[in-house]
């Protein structure tokens, strides 16, 4: 096979399969820490902007007070537009108020999409990139702004999610199952003055069944009956009702890709302070700016880190009423909106030397773009230089086994999965175990081929080992092109996913070295021993 110069079989095996222990546990311990890399409890470029201007509650024309008597905040988990359009709820809301198709941002996620609505700033900046971020927001939210201006908020959900997010957010929050009737006549009378209300059971029924499923459609109906309860239960000559999504789910369940059917949800707003706009829901609003607009119609303080400039903030005046605020509050708030602006212009010089968002990220994404391009390059060169020194024939056997396994892999998820979205699993435990067993299978299924090919146990060996290294090569390059942690614009979808299924196929296809490595080690001392002296 290679030449003797280099040493002793037994003790070439010996050191390679040294060097693929190590690398193992590297694999295992990128996959481990990457949701800790994309984290951070103190967020990311968070400009704080004073709020110095607290608006006071406004009267309309007949001296009543514009602040809605209560206000129910309604986030249907799971609930993607083109099934929202088809809810008499929320074409009553319509017709009393508008409805506008949402882009939820760049993380469908539940967690990172709370934050986003809660505090007006992107989920490239909050921090919170994860369902598994338990940390509080380092933002400041509308819950808390609320709180703070002595409105009694509470809130209602079957998960804890909220209030770890928001601490300090609630006076109240109820834990409750979601087979209750979140707006049954009981619950109804608890409304304060802000209520959060948080059903579930739409997402878990896409989760398990997918977004064409009889389950998601019952599932949808449930939650068109029980806001039309909601509707019933409020008066929107008084009352003000907001109703949104975090996300879509595609059609095989699943959201955390960039895909229409998961990344745009309806938003309608109804009822005391909402101008009523006859467009069905053809304009367009960003999730981020949910909070604000929410701020801006109980008229309080704007939360102080919500993103400004490369906004939407305008969808703000679409929504009020100027025959229930009155032009001077309009004025009031545009006047707060551009000091927003101008202090996150601010901000993005001194930090940028730009004073655009956009231009931000794009310069950042441009540069990652180059670096992990020249570290890709690093890792070809590992490849070419290991191929450069086999035979020309083992060489192209050797690339043409290191296509097919990384290849099968890739194949194999994506007729299981249907795309790289790894919340198509709902939950940890469930993703590493289908990762697992399709790594494994797309490993065996390769080593077969080069076995029938071959037959040649350490050519096996030394081929699986320039696999596992290409794979731990894109895992250092994700590394390296993105920082760590991984800082903002997140990656895109791909990407942001591409760590958690190569630490996993990575530390199958080492094991599979490994083994290799091990019995090639075996049978190298054994030709030793029955070799003549």
């Amino acid at each position: 096979m290679t030449a003797r110069s280099e040493g002793p079989e037994p003790t070439r095996f010996l050191v390679l399969a040294a060097g693929l222990v190590v690398c193992i546990a590297l694999t295992f311990y990128l996959g481990l820490t990457y949701g800790t890399r994309l984290g951070e409890p103190r967020g990311f470029d968070l400009v704080a902007v004073d709020n110095i201007d607290v608006p006071r509650p406004p009267l309309d024309a007949n001296g009543i007070a514009a602040r809605p008597r209560h206000t129910a905040f309604v986030l249907v988990d799971g609930l993607g537009a083109a099934p929202a359009r088809g809810m008499a709820s929320l074409a009553r809301m319509a017709r009393e108020g508008q409805c506008l198709t949402t882009d939820v941002g760049p993380i469908p996620l539940s967690r990172p999409v709370y934050a986003a609505i809660s505090t007006g700033v992107e989920q490239d900046r909050t921090g919170v990139r994860l369902n598994a971020h338990s940390f509080p927001c380092p933002a400041e939210s509308v819950w808390r702004v609320a709180r703070g201006q002595g409105l009694d908020v509470t809130g209602i959900s079957d998960v804890a999610w909220w209030t770890e997010l928001f601490p300090k957010g609630f006076d109240d929050f109820a834990i409750v199952p979601e087979a209750e009737n979140y707006f049954g006549p009981s619950q109804l009378l608890r409304l304060g003055d802000l209520t959060l209300f948080h059903p579930d059971y739409v997402d878990e029924a896409g989760h398990m069944h997918g977004a064409v499923s009889p389950e998601y459609g019952a599932a949808v109906a449930r939650a068109d009956r029980e806001l039309s309860m909601l509707l019933d239960g409020v008066d929107l000559h008084r009352d003000l009702v907001v109703v949104t999504a975090d996300h879509g789910h595609a059609p095989w369940g699943g959201h955390g890709g960039r895909t229409n059917d998961i990344e745009h949800v309806i938003t309608c707003f109804a009822g005391r302070g909402v101008r009523h706009v006859d467009d069905g829901v053809s304009a367009t609003m960003l999730s981020r700016t949910i909070g604000p607009a929410l701020s801006a119609l109980l008229a309080i303080p704007f939360p102080r880190h919500m993103r400004a400039g490369d906004d939407d903030l305008d969808v703000v005046f679409r929504l009020l009423d100027p025959a229930v605020y009155g032009d001077a509050y309009l004025a009031d708030r545009r006047a707060v909106i551009a000091r927003f602006r101008r202090v996150n212009e601010e901000h993005l010089v001194a930090m940028a030397r730009t004073p655009s968002w956009n231009a931000f990220y794009s310069r950042t994404a441009s540069r990652r773009a180059m670096v992990g391009g020249l570290a890709l390059v690093v890792v070809l060169a590992f490849v070419v230089r290991a191929l450069w020194r086999r035979p020309r024939r083992n060489a192209r056997v050797a690339a043409v086994f290191a296509t097919f396994e990384i290849g099968g892999a890739v194949a194999l998820w994506l007729l299981i999965r249907h795309t790289f979205d790894f919340t198509s699993t709902n939950g940890e435990s469930e993703f590493i175990r289908v990762a697992a067993l399709l790594s494994v299978l797309a490993v065996a299924m390769a080593a077969a081929l080069h076995g029938a090919v071959c037959r040649d146990l350490a050519r096996y060996t030394y081929d699986q080992t320039i696999v596992a290294g290409v794979v731990l090569g894109v895992e250092l390059t994700h590394v390296v092109a993105f920082g760590w942690p991984v800082g903002p614009p997140v990656p895109h979808p791909v990407l942001f996913f591409l760590p958690y299924p190569a630490a996993i196929f990575g530390a199958a296809a080492l094991a599979a070295a490994l083994i290799a490595c091990l019995l090639s080690w075996g049978a190298a001392r054994r030709r030793r021993r029955l070799s003549p002296a």
